[in-house]
């Protein structure tokens, strides 16, 4: 008998593939269809540049906790999926700013365009400005929603004690049975989508 540690188990799910739930799978569309980068979760907090170190460590555990945000998608035509990368942490990248460069920089990160494939889709970035600092938090919406960056943010300002969570995936799971148990509504649309092409979009660069 071997015991099986929690990056075994990242790397037995990322091996399989993890579904997408119908959100995380709306939430690629309109970079997988149209080529077109989805719309961020996006926040910036200011605070006492003593406060920063505690922040940059709270971040990789953070990763830790929570899978979904070492989570890379592959560009796979036939059905889309996750894969954990074990290996992968979230790391704040500290920049000394000044405040003239501030507002640009932090406007910048909003619009951040993630590579999904290949990348977290979480990017921290600390501004120091002396006495004080600014985090710019820009997640991807295929990892979370408006609640879900709030709590992120609060974890990482958080001094109390880690405890367990439930992954993304496993709700992710059970909403995929409870949609295939839906019986005559399913039902309904799949008969009104049968023979529908399977991509109705064409794939291309559009005009900003």
């Amino acid at each position: 008998m071997t015991l099986e540690t929690p990056a075994a188990r990242a790397r037995t799910a990322g091996d399989r593939g993890i579904p997408l739930s119908p959100a995380q799978q709306a939430a690629l569309a309109p970079e997988r269809l149209g080529r077109s980068a989805a719309a961020n979760l996006f926040t910036a907090l200011e605070f006492p540049a003593a406060c920063a170190p505690s922040v940059v460590e709270r971040a990789a555990v953070l990763s830790a906790r929570h899978e979904i945000l070492r989570t890379v998608y592959p560009d796979d035509r036939r059905a889309p999926y996750g894969r954990v990368e074990s290996d992968s942490t979230v790391a704040v990248e500290v920049v000394e700013i000044g405040e003239t460069g501030l507002a640009a920089a932090i406007m910048a990160d909003a619009g951040h365009r993630f590579d999904t494939v290949r990348q977290p889709p979480i990017r921290l970035r600390l501004y120091r400005l002396g006495a004080k600092a600014v985090l710019s938090v820009a997640l991807h919406p295929v990892a979370g929603d408006d609640r879900s960056l709030e709590l992120l943010v609060a974890e990482l300002f958080s001094d109390a004690p880690a405890v367990s969570v439930r992954q993304y995936r496993e709700f992710a799971a059970e909403q995929t049975k409870q949609l295939a148990a839906a019986g005559e509504s399913l039902a309904y649309w799949t008969q009104r989508l049968t023979g529908l092409p399977e991509q109705l979009l064409r794939a291309g660069e559009r005009p900003e």
